[in-house]
């Protein structure tokens, strides 16, 4: 009761807001830095990913290989606001792209809500979470294609990390309750 839920999901240093009391909760696949004693944490999901596109895009019937994969437009959404990514890093230490180089990406967001307009509407691809793209896919002209060999990394962890000061609160401890148990 009274409990009030406000997502903020502007690209930043959340692990910060985190440390601050700014929030209470971040969900994230990246680690904390080390000075961050005092986060919790709690695995929530293991994601595979795929890559959505549209259903008009050359690179959506046929066959799909690394060289095309590399030379094609990217978005990209950008959860800290800086980087390439954690594909352009994944393909730089299989050897598929050279150290240095970069993925052409021409659209950056800063959440996931618009990525099913700009795909659809563009050439540019996407490398989401699997059940993220298939849901995103429904209904829409999108097409969601398997990772390519030597595209596949580890299963990405997604965790919920909070602050020591919110361990023992009571709306924070029904809250990751209730995320345990979906």
């Amino acid at each position: 009761p009274q409990m009030v839920l406000d997502v903020y999901s502007s690209p930043g240093n959340h692990f910060a807001l985190l440390e601050a009391g700014e929030v209470h909760f971040v969900f994230s696949p990246y680690q904390p830095s080390a000075n961050s004693s005092q986060l919790r944490s709690l695995k929530l999901v293991s994601l595979d990913f795929v890559i959505l596109m549209s259903a008009n895009n050359p690179l959506a019937k046929g066959e799909l290989t690394m060289k095309k994969y590399i030379a094609a437009s990217h978005g990209l959404i950008s959860l800290t606001g800086r980087g390439g990514g954690m594909m352009e890093q994944h393909l730089i230490a299989q050897g598929h792209l050279a150290h240095g180089a970069r993925l052409h990406v021409p659209l950056r967001l800063g959440s996931f809500s618009s990525v099913a307009r700009f795909c659809e509407r563009s050439d540019v691809l996407f490398h989401l979470p699997r059940r993220f793209a298939e849901e995103l896919a429904q209904g829409r002209n999108l097409v969601v294609r398997d990772a390519l060999p030597g595209m596949e990394m580890e299963h990405v962890n997604v965790f919920l990390y909070w602050h020591e000061r919110y361990h023992k609160d009571a709306m924070c401890t029904w809250i990751r309750e209730q995320l345990k148990a979906i």
